[in-house]
């Protein structure tokens, strides 16, 4: 404290004197040292304690000259409606009003989809298979209510992502439970993750063609039909053509008469395996095929499929190729479907490659 001192020759001076502070103003003192007022910045994470909520506002404490709203929207709604007085949570700031009066503005879910993206992007990123349900669809794709993260959100997924072919029946995926993986798309410069079922699919494929053998029954779903053929789906991410030669007399009637849809259960075994393709032909008949009893030095009859630099591909029959190199091609011009007199000079099983030579 200051004390004023009249000098004898009419000047004024000061003096500092000590009083002492009575207990209160002590405590005071020690109290200010431990309250620090911090200039509150937008975009930055406070952790607030909640004091109050009404119609429009969750209000919350951050040790500050204000408190922080927060605005009683759906999102917002949906990770505080069950928080206490007394709760704390951090809060993102994302507006200080500085004007006639001094306002403060926050989000809590800003903070749970930040965390939430970075948690799905980890999922991409490390290809980690999700589960989900379908609950609706339209003409572009599902959505998937799903759990990420402990929060529960929902996903898009395109119908060209759902299967490894066209869904005979897109609705009966609608509630049943499904494993997809996530994939990262980039719209209007914004980051989305979308749901694949397909990609997921994919993952078993490898080990299924493992799995798979000759002679094996089996039980397919109709994906398709061409004019020579039914393509099937099985053990879940397969395809098999049956040829219609392959077809028993009833799915040969009914191939005849167009009766054969996408989605109707089919029985059949397996006939052969093509590996290297990732290719797989059924047949609904016990019967060996021309790829069964191929040997060198058989003479057939083939038709030219396609001309490539290197040779002629020649169809020997609706699952069996062979090559005529160009060192055996005769000079003269040939045509893709001329009938072609052959003989077999080299058969390989497990790559399935048939060399051929004019007979």
């Amino acid at each position: 404290m200051t004390k004023i001192l009249e000098c004898g020759n009419g000047n004024i001076g000061f003096e500092e004197i000590d009083i002492p502070k009575t207990k209160s103003e002590l405590e005071f003192a020690e109290l200010l040292k431990s309250y620090s007022v911090e200039r509150v910045k937008t975009n930055k994470e406070y952790t607030g304690t909640l004091i109050d909520k009404n119609e429009k506002y969750f209000v919350f404490d951050i040790n500050n000259k204000s408190s922080v709203y927060v605005p009683r929207d759906t999102n917002e709604n949906l990770v505080l409606d069950n928080l206490e007085f007394g709760d704390t949570k951090n809060i993102l700031i994302t507006n200080v009003i500085d004007k006639k009066d001094y306002s403060i503005y926050g989000s809590v879910y800003a903070i749970v989809l930040n965390d939430l993206y970075d948690y799905l992007a980890e999922c991409t990123a490390e290809k980690s298979v999700l589960s989900g349900t379908p609950i609706e669809m339209n003409h572009a794709g599902y959505t998937i209510e799903t759990v990420v993260n402990d929060q529960e959100i929902n996903l898009f997924m395109p119908h060209l992502l759902t299967d490894m072919n066209k869904l005979p029946n897109p609705e009966s995926l609608i509630g049943q439970e499904i494993n997809f993986l996530l994939k990262e798309n980039n719209k209007d410069g914004q980051t989305q993750y979308i749901a694949t079922r397909k990609a997921y699919l994919k993952t078993l494929f490898k080990q299924e063609m493992k799995s798979l053998y000759i002679n094996q029954e089996c039980l397919g779903v109709v994906t398709g039909t061409t004019k020579f053929g039914i393509f099937v789906q099985f053990n879940t991410c397969l395809t098999a053509m049956i040829h219609k030669s392959n077809l028993s007399e009833d799915g040969k009637k009914m191939f005849d008469n167009q009766t054969i849809e996408p989605g109707m259960q089919l029985p059949f075994i397996v006939k052969s395996i093509d590996n290297k393709k990732n290719r797989v032909f059924g047949t609904q008949i016990l019967s060996e095929s021309l790829w069964d009893k191929l040997e060198i030095g058989h003479k057939l009859t083939g038709k030219i499929n396609n001309i490539k630099p290197f040779g002629l591909l020649v169809d020997l029959d609706y699952e069996t190729k062979g090559l005529i190199h160009k060192s055996n091609m005769e000079n003269k011009q040939y045509t893709i479907g001329d009938s072609v007199e052959v003989k077999v000079t080299n058969v390989n099983k497990s790559n399935r490659q048939v060399t051929l030579n004019f007979a």
